[in-house]
């Protein structure tokens, strides 16, 4: 249907747009003393915990002072984006009066979060653990201010907890019950139900030592169970305290001995465990180690242990830190390869610093000997955390008194060979008036990540912040976003104008973006071979919570350094009236750092022409019915014809009045020829054509009156050229009219007006009107008028 589209100038037309250029950005701020407000409500919410969103995100809880009084616990969920999903103040978890504190944030396995506090509600004296669950839309899941996990006496501190992968999760804490500390544990099911009757003790001997339990830690298995470790002081000596871990299946079995597996039982004093899965059911352990000195030396060390609790590196541990001065707090994250990267704040010079360093799955210390220098910069460096970067490296973030006495935060990303990725000594993540501390960090699932913290740029009072920095160095969202994807509008339909912002790097001279490819989505029935076959189509999820569907590209467009861009791409399907179907598209931003989808959109084209009137339009009168004719509609798009019947020229068409939709050329109508007809052509789009008129006066052999024995003729010839002939005859004699019309049915010449007897008589017409001039070429009308009867007729002439 060419001859329907105006001005077409292809699928694949670009147009760059500056004046009404899409400016769409993420909602990330782009500097260091701005950042991501998570909460400023009045009074302080602090102590930050973190996990991901499953979806690009991170979900954080803190709690919150805002009541006053109480203490209570809120969440909040920030999109890849940097949107709040979960309202101003986030969710609130548990407002019950009297405190909550200590919190712990699980996965429940979806887009949403399993919290849990130590609880100080009325009638608790040491503290109660209890949880709630809170799912990717925002939607508390469980009782009011949380389930009870345990409320056994003496109080439940210091918990950790991890999703159990089936809508619950697994817990671990220090308990007091029996006066006696000890490691419990207990796993919820998605109802916030408890499934270990009474609880589980993870640590079964009775106080022969210290009576000491520190620091329990929590990862998953990897097979439906847990294991934790914890600082252990079943050593009669005050002096004294080991790392222990234990392993738990999905029943709360204890699968490592009744008091668990020994991981360090050096001499002195050993803390601060942190612990990873080695993908093999077993774990990695690092802790600060203070053998060789309490007070003058501590250093860090790691250990392997087998998924039956078996330690297989270096007994007590392999030692990655060895220089004089005091280590603290480890922290480790998988290298990806079955070894650890860890991290640590470093005492050696006299003032913090950060050092990192990375251990093989054989247990071999990498990179340079006590570690590489994350950040060496003046003043103290502390408090650090790590995450992957998702390409063997890690991501470590950490407070910074480089700029004076208050805090700042810092991040840095170390490659696998131990390089820093960015700036010397790391990159500025929050510089905002105040103290800035307890920085947490997430991945983003692209190889960056989002830190939260504590924040005192508005005062007093703390507030939570966040920031996303993205594996190149750059804050915020590189991806580029789609602003919208709308029809051409006057055009046959099949093509849509997807328009995007620019990612903010297509302004960067050196790691900008270099191009842009638009891929739109693929039924899975043509992509599949052409998947195969080419890497013009591939498989990828259109967020990061949706399942993946395949793309097919449609081109690459050169970047230009504009805020926005646009592109007129094909669609798999147009609008009808029963549905509109959408087309899904994705931009992939491209540059020398990098390459980032957009997250998917989508649009429906229109066929916005309408296809022409049905012609020629006719009816005859045949005994007791109205026959109609019409000239077949030559559209490609053609459906159907609509024909609608009314009692005068000016009556609207409407369904109520419609009298037939079909795709053939002829309709019977049963009744007098009365009415008015009006007819369209309707395309598979749902456009309707402008309607043919047909009215009484033009039905052919209509009869007036009872007269029988009446009857017109054809005219001979006809077409006619110089002269035609019309017959007729008459019944009865009587007065006889016999006149031509114009096609707008003026008059133009009566060729009979006279009393005539009974019989046949004729005319003759030479195409002239009644002043003898010629008549333009055309389709006349001629009618005959008798007493009781008039028949119509048409005749064509042709010069």
């Amino acid at each position: 249907m060419s001859s329907k589209i105006p001005g077409y100038f292809g699928l694949f037309s670009l147009l760059f747009l500056l004046a009404a250029a899409p400016q769409a950005r993420a909602a990330w701020p782009q500097h260091p003393a701005q950042n991501l407000p998570i909460t400023t409500s009045p009074l302080d919410q602090r102590n930050p915990v973190t996990i991901s969103d499953g979806a690009g995100g991170m979900i954080v809880a803190w709690i919150d002072s805002t009541n006053g009084v109480s203490a209570d616990v809120h969440v909040q969920r920030i999109g890849v984006g940097g949107d709040l999903l979960w309202g101003a103040n986030g969710i609130v978890a548990c407002a019950a009066e009297g405190r909550q504190d200590e919190i712990a944030l699980a996965s429940d396995g979806g887009n949403g979060a399993i919290v849990s506090w130590s609880d100080y509600r009325p009638g608790t004296l040491a503290g109660d653990l209890y949880a709630q669950h809170i799912d990717g839309e925002g939607n508390v899941q469980w009782l009011a201010d949380g389930a009870l996990v345990s409320g056994a006496v003496n109080g439940q501190q210091g918990a950790k907890s991890v999703a159990d992968g089936a809508g619950g999760a697994f817990f671990v804490w220090i308990d007091g019950r029996n006066f006696v500390a000890n490691v419990y544990a207990q796993r919820v099911n998605s109802a916030g139900e408890p499934q270990w009757p009474g609880d589980v003790r993870i640590t079964g001997y009775t106080c022969g030592g210290n009576c000491t339990v520190l620091n329990p830690q929590l990862i998953a298995d990897g097979t439906g169970g847990v294991i934790a470790a914890w600082v252990d002081g079943r050593v009669p000596d005050f002096f004294q305290l080991d790392i222990y871990a234990q392993r738990i299946n999905s029943d709360g079995n204890a699968l490592w001995g009744t008091d668990g597996a020994p991981v360090c039982t050096a001499p002195s004093v050993q803390v601060h465990p942190a612990l990873i899965s080695d993908g093999l059911g077993g774990a990695i352990v690092a802790w600060l180690d203070a053998r060789n000195g309490v007070f003058t030396e501590s250093s860090i060390q790691a250990q392997r242990v087998d998924a039956n609790g078996t330690a297989q590196w270096t007994h007590n541990g392999v030692e990655l830190r060895t220089t004089l001065g005091i280590s603290q707090y480890p922290k480790l994250v998988s290298d990806q390869a079955g070894g650890a990267i860890v991290t640590w704040n470093d005492l050696r010079s006299g003032t913090g610093d950060i050092y990192a360093r990375r251990i093989s799955s054989g247990g071999s210390p990498m990179w340079t000997a006590n570690g590489v220098p994350v950040s060496v910069a003046a003043g103290e460096q502390s408090s650090p955390q790590i995450n992957e970067d998702q390409a063997g490296g890690a991501i470590i973030v950490w407070q910074d008194h480089r700029s004076g006495e208050d805090a700042d935060i810092y991040v840095q990303r170390v490659t696998l060979n131990g390089d820093p990725a960015w700036a010397s000594d790391g990159l500025a993540l929050c510089t905002a008036p105040g103290t800035q501390i307890d920085p947490m960090l997430v991945p983003d699932g692209v190889g960056g990540a989002i830190v939260a913290w504590a924040d005192l740029r508005n005062g007093a009072d703390l507030d939570i912040y966040a920031q996303r920095i993205e594996r190149a160095g750059s804050f915020g969202r590189p991806q580029p976003h789609i602003a919208s994807v709308r029809d051409v509008p006057n055009d046959q339909g099949g093509r849509v104008k997807v328009s995007w912002g620019a990612s903010y790097l297509d302004a960067e001279p050196v790691d900008g973006i270099t191009e842009y490819r638009v891929w739109r989505s693929a039924p899975p029935n043509a992509a599949i071979p052409a998947a195969s076959a080419s890497s013009r189509v591939m498989r990828r999820a259109p967020s990061p919570e949706a399942a993946e569907i395949y793309w097919e590209y449609l081109v690459t467009l050169p970047a230009a350094q504009l805020p926005g861009y646009s592109f007129v791409a094909p669609t798999t399907g147009d609008s009808v009236e029963a549905s509109n179907p959408r087309t899904h598209f994705m931009i992939e931003a491209i540059g020398p750092a990098g390459h980032w989808f957009s997250s998917a959109d989508s649009g429906y084209s229109v066929d916005n022409l309408a296809p022409a009137g049905p012609a020629p339009f006719t009816a005859k009168y045949v005994h007791t019915y109205v026959a109609l004719h019409w000239g077949r509609s030559g559209e490609a798009d053609f459906a159907f014809y609509r024909m609608y019947r009314g009692a005068s020229p000016d009556f609207v068409p409407g369904i109520g009045n419609r009298i037939t939709q079909q795709s053939d050329t002829g309709y019977v109508d049963v009744r007098l020829p009365d009415q008015w007809y009006k007819l369209s052509a309707v395309d598979a789009h749902g456009n309707e054509s402008p309607f043919a008129t047909l009215g009484p006066h033009e039905i052919l052999d209509t009869p007036s009156g009872s007269a029988v024995g009446v009857w017109l003729s054809a005219p001979r010839p006809n077409p006619m050229f110089d002269r035609s002939t019309i017959a007729f005859g008459l019944a009865t004699g009587g007065r006889t009219r016999l006149t031509v019309f114009d096609p707008g049915g003026r008059e133009v010449r009566r060729l009979v007006d006279a009393m005539l007897p009974a019989g046949e008589h004729s005319a003759s017409w030479d195409g002239s009107d009644g002043r003898g001039r010629r008549l333009a070429g055309g389709v006349y009308l001629y009618r005959l008028e008798v007493p009781g009867r008039t028949l119509r007729g048409r005749v064509a002439v042709i010069h």
